[in-house]
């Protein structure tokens, strides 16, 4: 059973897609210390003297947790499995365990706008601590003209910086284990199967995450008009100044999203509107009070997937 967990675990070749949007960072330490995340002085013109800037300003402290997964099996039914049934269980363990990085920071994400990044404030807020912004910041709402009251979240996440969005530290595992052939599971006449893994979520720089709460099922043009307010809200962000002298530099001023930096990850009512909405080459639009085809200029814009915590 062992080998069976080692080998569907590391039978998954292709990135997740939790992969575009998270940097997996090995962690050795029960705390983590990232100290490192202000952002380093912008270049400016040489006047005669060098000013140096602290990167070491903002502390953010994470802390590695815990977690398991264990089941017991009857000696007998281990001893009389002719079918290997109980090899396919280990295969399910080490699919639950390749996808729980995936789990655990996509709920993570959903919390956002209630747990605190890097600079204090919480990852998506109408205010941040360090940075300049437009009005509401990285925290946005949306209301349709539909009144189903079928709320909704909506998170767009840059992913083609220095360092993604989120973060997962690594610590340790996932560490399969088993007392099978030692004298406890004879003399309990039941065999044990755990694994163990450590390591946390985490939130990288909040400009690279925008979120929007939408009141009742969005229509395409809605959808579209939405994408249209969080690349606005994209635009908008001002990195944090390391010296005062320094000209403000706006992050995503001159950037062309696309699928290869950009996802999307909305509530599950949100599927079909999205798939929709990115992945068709025309869109609906309303002239002279008709409903007609026009090329949709969102193909392609971002990638997409859905999430139950949101």
């Amino acid at each position: 059973m062992r080998t069976e967990f080692e080998t569907t675990f590391e039978a998954v070749a292709e990135p997740l897609p939790y992969e575009r949007w998270t940097q997996t960072i090995p962690s050795t330490a029960r705390i983590e210390h990232f100290n490192w995340m202000s952002p380093t002085p912008g270049v400016k013109q040489f006047k005669g003297h060098r000013e140096f800037a602290g990167i070491h300003s903002v502390p953010y402290r994470v802390e590695n947790l815990e977690f398991d997964a264990a089941f017991s099996v009857p000696l007998r039914d281990i001893q009389d499995d002719q079918t290997g049934g109980y090899a396919l269980k280990a295969r399910e363990l080490a699919s639950r365990a390749k996808n729980f990085p995936s789990r655990w920071v996509t709920k993570h994400l959903a919390a956002g706008s209630s747990r605190a990044c890097f600079d204090g404030s919480n990852f998506f807020a109408a205010t941040h601590n360090l940075g300049g912004y437009a009005t509401n910041a990285n925290l946005l709402t949306f209301d349709p003209a539909a009144t189903d009251a079928v709320a909704s979240k909506l998170i767009a996440l840059h992913h083609g910086g220095p360092l993604k969005p989120l973060l997962y530290l690594q610590r340790r595992g996932p560490d399969f284990r088993s007392n099978g052939g030692e004298t406890t599971s004879y003399e309990a006449k039941e065999v044990k199967y755990w694994i163990d893994l450590e390591g946390e979520a985490a939130y990288g720089y909040w400009w690279d995450a925008v979120q929007v709460s939408i009141s009742d099922t969005p229509t395409v043009v809605e959808l579209h008009t939405i994408f249209g307010n969080i690349e606005k809200a994209f635009r908008s962000f001002q990195l944090p100044k390391a010296l005062t002298s320094e000209d403000g530099e706006y992050v995503h001023e001159q950037r062309v999203f696309s699928t290869g930096n950009l996802t999307l990850i909305g509530s599950t009512s949100l599927a079909e509107p999205l798939r929709q909405a990115l992945g068709e080459n025309w869109a609906p639009q309303t002239v002279g009070g008709a409903t007609v085809a026009t090329t949709n200029r969102f193909a392609g814009w971002a990638n997409w997937q859905v999430s139950a915590f949101l």
